[in-house]
C-alpha cells in the first residue's frame, strides 16, 4: 500500500513540476502552455455565428473565435468577462496607419520626420517641407508667395517678383561744343549709362538711352 501510494505522489509531482503540454513534440516549449507541433495540420479554433459569438455568457479576456456569417475573421475578447470588447483581428482598411497618423482619401495635415530619406509622393498640396537634401518636382505655386508665371523668379526670401523693367536714368541729352581732347561731364542725373565715342568734330550731339 506504501508502494502505491509513492507512485502516486512522485506522478501527480511530476505533472505539477510539468506544466507544459505537448502535441506532436515530446518537448513542449518552456514559455508555453501548450505547444502544438505540426507540418501538414492547423490549429482550428471555434467556429460560429455573430449571434452565437455574441450569446456567449462572461466570455474570458482574450477568449478567441471564428465568425463565419456578416464580418467574418478572427474575434477575441479585448474587454473583460463583465464587459466583454469582441475585437476583429487585421481588419480590412483602406487607409495606412503609421504611428498614430491615418492617411487616406481625406485632406490631412500630417507631420513626417524622416531621418534619412523621404519617399517619392505625387500631390497638389505637399507643404511645409524643410530638409537639407530635398529633391523632386514641386509645383510652382505651392513654393513662396507672390504670382507665378512665365516673367517671375523666385527670390531668396521666398517671394516671386518680375524683373526690373528698363534703367534708372531714363534717356538724356547734351548739345554744345567739345574741343576735341576735352571731358565734359554730362551731369549727375544720368546712371545705368553704356559707353560711347565722340567723333572729332567741332559740334557734337549725343542722345543717350539707358540701358
Amino acid at each position: 500500500m506504501k508502494r502505491i501510494l509513492s507512485v502516486v505522489i512522485i506522478s501527480l509531482a511530476a505533472i505539477t513540476v510539468k506544466a507544459q503540454v505537448g502535441i506532436g513534440t515530446p518537448s513542449p516549449d518552456g514559455t508555453a502552455a501548450l505547444d502544438i507541433t505540426a507540418t501538414d495540420k492547423g490549429l482550428l479554433v471555434p467556429r460560429m455565428s455573430v449571434n452565437d459569438r455574441m450569446n456567449i455568457v462572461k466570455p474570458a479576456p482574450s477568449l478567441l473565435v471564428y465568425q463565419t456569417d456578416g464580418a467574418p475573421g478572427f474575434y477575441y475578447n479585448a474587454g473583460t468577462a463583465n464587459a466583454p470588447v469582441w475585437t476583429l483581428l487585421l481588419p480590412n482598411s483602406t487607409g495606412l496607419t503609421v504611428q498614430g497618423n491615418t492617411f487616406n482619401n481625406a485632406n490631412q495635415l500630417v507631420q513626417l520626420d524622416a531621418s534619412t530619406k523621404l519617399p517619392v509622393a505625387n500631390g497638389n498640396n505637399l507643404t511645409s517641407l524643410n530638409a537639407a537634401n530635398l529633391t523632386g518636382i514641386v509645383a510652382p505655386a505651392r513654393l513662396g508667395t507672390g504670382t507665378t508665371d512665365t516673367t517671375t523668379f523666385l527670390r531668396g526670401d521666398g517671394k516671386w517678383t518680375a524683373p526690373a523693367s528698363g534703367g534708372g536714368g531714363g534717356n538724356g541729352t547734351f548739345s554744345g561744343p567739345i574741343a576735341g581732347g576735352t571731358t565734359t561731364t554730362l551731369g549727375t542725373g544720368l546712371t545705368d549709362c553704356g559707353t560711347f565715342t565722340l567723333a572729332s568734330k567741332a559740334v557734337v550731339t549725343i542722345t543717350m538711352a539707358s540701358d
